[in-house]
């Protein structure tokens, strides 16, 4: 079974991080309920890392939840440099 890494963010100003076996249920949630908690989770796509197991993605989000924020944005650009919304099928293939 895969795992994914992923960061959700509506502004780069905050990001959503985590990880999950069912990152299609994951964007139709964040995309879905975009008001469920306060502030606003952040909605779109645009970071996106496939792992092996749970335990490395476990592992792999504390490492991205250490970074600072401009970490976070260079990690990001290194894989979506025009920092634009990851679609299913558009620009990431699963």
């Amino acid at each position: 079974m895969r795992w994914y890494n992923y960061l959700f963010s509506r502004d780069l100003k905050a990001f959503h991080t985590g990880y999950c076996k069912d990152i299609i249920k994951a964007i139709k949630m964040h995309k879905d309920f975009p008001g469920m908690v306060w502030p606003p989770r952040p909605n779109l796509l645009i970071h996106l890392e496939q792992q092996s197991t749970e335990d490395e993605a476990r592992c792999r989000l504390e490492e991205i939840i250490s970074l600072t924020h401009a970490q976070k944005i260079k990690l990001i650009e290194e894989n979506n440099p025009d920092i634009v919304e990851l679609q299913i099928g558009v620009n990431i293939t699963l």
